[in-house]
């Protein structure tokens, strides 16, 4: 028995090694530039040490995709802060009830004059859920203004006062609380930030119409997939169990739709939209839940349409104004086939950066922690502190003269094709809007890849802990990057040792690429934590020979003749009472016996 309990044990760690993905290593982030000797890549490299130090998840189940995922959806983040605001509330000229928050900073602003960080929670996400709660305390303490879109139907204390709801990217809401927090705040520079699919509906209002970027220092794109079209088709299938997600996803907005029935299937409105009740609320994927309610709302006759519209893979490439996208490879719902939207924007225009984690799910990001991660997320620290960079870096630009400012060629870049105007999308014309109101807000609950190659961080730096602080002349800046550029501009190795990486290949993902002679590159092939891989090797090293220990214990005992004795065949606590006995017996009757420790004898003596 102990030797199939033995095996049992080392089968289930071999399990939880593999699924917790326990040896897998904490590395810094990949990063995908046009070129690395860009004054914008120099100075953010050169002020932001989260860009050079590792992401370490929690020890035990932070590197599972999974979990971090599960844990932000279930939990949302370790701490729960309760930022203090004013909720602002406009009436839309359709009725609508437009809500927004407002949040003062509590520490020191980045360089000089107002700044406010504009936020657009995911899906079903509000300024009530925990990790935009989080990530408000966090840009507070580094002294941005924030305002933080309410989704149309997701606050659980408000009902809908007309039948519309938020959509993947309709940008109405934030483009009115744009507006309104610019009358309010008429000299601050803006900062959006656009989380899951909130940040799908960010680059859209930016790409879509070239004045909505008048203003805006930086936009941040956390954990999109870019492509709606492109998405449904990967989270149908069960590969990395993404078809469980969708339908959670799907009862999720099922649950909401059905919690504002009334409003959204009155008998006037179903008449006039020809809603199938039975078919929306027995919809188990999305794409059937937008068939039968959203497309039809929206005055859609194809989904397909619906969802081209609403992607802003079709829109990203006119955004000009610095753009920092973020993803986790380890995302079990946004898969790496999407990321080449933002790695080919990325490598095409001068100030952007396209980084991605090893770990970290879909907008979880723990950090550091054996079980009880730090109450502030690695996402809310890379948001800040590149934030406050740009902000530096884009007044230190002001500041200069123009001949000193050298910018770098731009190669063509390739435009999506041109689509129709969406009818949805026009903006409100003619007649007044009623007057905004404003009131406290109190504590609620909670509602819950082209060209180029990657930059892999040096791994020794010291992890910075307080805020990024100001631009060093680029004139005189070191060059942090190391490694060599090709012709195209991308980068070809990095500090740890020289990556060499076959031309026109990168390394987005883990599996196999074209390496040079002599060379290896970064971010191919697994590693092993040595710690993990040695106890499980000990562990099965032990297995084995307890299991052939066991098997010449029994083997030397029916060739002696001797009876085996209760308690002496566990861990090899059996074998030198046997040899004992072996020795006494050979005085009287010789008998061979065979053992490896010992050489084969025969005869009545050792």
């Amino acid at each position: 028995m102990w030797w199939w309990l033995s095996t049992l044990v080392a089968l289930c760690l071999y399990a939880l090694l593999r699924l917790l993905n326990l040896a897998n290593p904490s590395v810094p982030p990949s990063i995908f530039v046009k070129s690395r000797h860009s004054h914008f890549v120099q100075a953010l490299l050169a002020s932001c040490p989260i860009l050079r130090e590792p992401y370490v998840p929690p020890l035990l189940w932070g590197k599972s995709g999974h979990v971090q995922t599960v844990v932000y959806a279930k939990i949302g983040r370790m701490r729960d802060p309760v930022p203090s605001g004013s909720r602002h509330t406009k009436i839309l000229q359709d009725g609508s009830t437009l809500t927004f928050d407002i949040y003062t900073p509590t520490g020191r602003s980045p360089g000089s004059g107002t700044h406010c960080m504009m936020v657009c929670p995911g899906f079903g996400s509000s300024s009530e859920s925990s990790y935009i709660r989080a990530l408000v305390t966090h840009a507070q303490d580094y002294g941005f203004h924030v305002a933080v879109l309410n989704h149309l139907g997701c606050l659980s204390s408000l009902r809908l006062t007309a039948p519309r709801i938020f959509s993947y990217g309709g940008w109405e809401e934030f483009d009115i609380m744009r507006q309104e927090v610019e009358a309010m705040l008429p000299q601050c520079s803006i900062i959006m930030v656009g989380l899951s699919m909130g940040a799908n509906i960010v680059l859209k209002y930016l790409g879509e119409r070239r004045q909505h970027q008048r203003n805006v220092c930086c936009a941040f794109s956390i954990c999109q997939g870019y492509n709606i079209n492109e998405a449904k088709h990967l989270l149908n299938k069960w590969e990395n169990m993404r078809r469980a997600y969708l339908y959670t996803m799907t009862a999720n907005q099922r649950r909401l739709i059905k919690h504002h029935s009334q409003v959204l299937f009155a008998e006037e409105v179903r008449r006039n939209f020809g809603f199938d009740l039975s078919k929306v609320f027995s919809a188990t994927t999305l794409e059937d839940l937008d068939k039968h309610f959203s497309c039809k709302l929206q005055g859609y006759t194809d989904v397909v349409e619906y969802y081209e519209r609403h992607s802003c893979s079709n829109y990203i490439a006119n955004i000009d104004i610095p753009l920092v996208l973020l993803n986790s490879e380890d995302d079990p719902i946004v898969p790496t086939q999407l990321f080449r939207h933002a790695r080919s924007y990325a490598e095409s225009h001068d100030q952007a950066l396209f980084v991605t984690t090893k770990h970290g799910g879909h907008l979880g990001y723990f950090e550091r922690g054996l079980l009880h991660p730090h109450p502030t997320s690695w996402m809310d620290r890379f948001v800040c502190q590149l934030a406050s960079a740009i902000v530096a870096f884009t007044q230190q630009q002001q500041q200069r003269p123009l001949e000193a400012v050298t910018p770098s060629p731009s190669p063509e870049t390739v435009c999506p094709p041109s689509l129709k105007t969406n009818k949805w999308l026009e903006s409100p014309g003619g007649g007044s809007d009623p007057p905004l109101t404003e009131r406290p807000l109190e504590e609620s609950a909670d509602l819950s890849a082209g060209e180029g190659t990657s930059l892999r961080q040096r791994k020794g730096q010291r992890a910075g802990t307080g805020k990024a602080g100001a631009m060093p002349p680029t004139s005189s800046e070191e060059d942090v990057t190391g490694g060599e550029e090709d012709a195209a501009g991308s980068l070809r190795g990095w500090d740890s040792g020289q990556v060499g990486v076959g031309e026109g290949k990168a390394c987005l993902d883990n599996g196999p690429v074209d390496v040079g002679e002599g060379k290896a590159c970064v971010d191919s092939g697994p590693m092993s934590h040595p710690l993990a891989v040695g106890l499980f090797l000990l562990w099965l090293c032990m297995v084995f020979w307890v299991c052939a220990e066991r098997f010449e214990v029994s083997r030397s005992s029916r060739s002696l003749g001797l009876p085996s004795r209760p308690g002496s065949e566990g861990f090899g606590m059996g074998l030198w009472p046997l040899v004992r006995q072996a020795a006494l017996s050979t005085a009287t009757s010789p008998v061979s016996f065979n053992h490896p420790h010992f050489g084969p004898r025969v005869g009545g003596g050792w």
